[in-house]
């Protein structure tokens, strides 16, 4: 499959920010910016959560097997490697190559965790149906487009094995007040005509990150169309008086006689 253009362009930026302060740029805390969050702190931050979002997935009575797992757009592995310790192996999948070189480096010793980078064109290179638990947290909201949006979401929905669940992360269509980002905007100028993106960072307080969203209808097409039901939608933390955030659990039935016939 050929580059995505826009994926092309968001994979540099990120680049730039797995390079600049790859841990504030995975969880975007004001006070921790300026590589101000110790890795110690950063990662239980990821257990917690992988613990709230397991206990909530264990309620719905999903997934039926906790063998495989993926964690789309990974980042450093915050939420990869509490996976594997829930998982008898799970994968971290990331557009930046800098990030999962960072990555890798914090799980060395993790025998059953592996992290990959993906290509341009956005495709995750793993079969239909070949991961019990599917997340994806604090990513979709970054992409180029409401498009690729919805190209990434029925790649996860396909990933989705029989009994299995996906959890995804996804604001609302943002506020027409929000959509400027003249920060982004800034950055994305001034990183075109040279200038250094640590110097846009951190003395112009510039950023490359976008915002979007997505209705919630649209989001529950998407995923009925890729086979899954969805089983939750939660406000997540992220909701506030100007913008709303979902966390969607999506399951994939067991597999039947009748599903194997077909």
């Amino acid at each position: 499959m050929s580059a995505d253009p826009e994926l092309a362009a968001q994979a540099d930026a990120w680049e730039d920010l797995g390079r600049v302060d790859p841990l504030w740029a995975v969880l975007t805390d004001p006070s921790r910016r300026g590589r101000r969050w110790s890795e110690s702190e950063f990662l239980a931050t990821g257990r917690d959560e992988v613990t709230q979002i397991l206990d909530a997935a264990a309620q719905l009575g999903r997934p039926a097997s906790r063998r495989t797992a993926l964690d789309f757009g990974c980042g450093v592995g915050r939420l990869t490697l509490p996976l594997a310790e829930q998982f008898t192996s799970a994968v971290g999948v990331d557009i930046s190559g800098a990030m999962v070189a960072r990555a890798r480096q914090i799980g060395v010793d993790r025998l059953n965790v592996r992290f990959e980078v993906l290509a341009p064109s956005g495709a995750v290179p793993f079969p239909d149906r070949s991961f019990d638990f599917v997340l994806s947290l604090y990513v979709l909201q970054h992409q180029p487009s409401r498009a690729v949006v919805v190209r990434q979401l029925a790649e996860l929905a396909r990933l989705v094995g029989p009994g299995g669940l996906l959890v995804v992360q996804l604001p609302a269509p943002i506020p027409r007040r929000h959509r400027i980002q003249p920060r982004r905007r800034a950055y994305e100028v001034l990183r075109r005509l040279g200038l250094d993106e640590r110097f846009l960072f951190d003395r112009l307080a510039l950023s490359p990150m976008r915002l979007i969203g997505l209705p919630q209808a649209d989001v529950r097409d998407v995923l009925t169309k890729g086979g899954l039901e969805v089983v939750d939608v939660r406000a997540d933390h992220l909701s506030r008086s100007s913008m709303a955030s979902f966390t969607y659990y999506a399951g994939r039935r067991a597999s039947t006689m009748a599903d194997d016939d077909d």
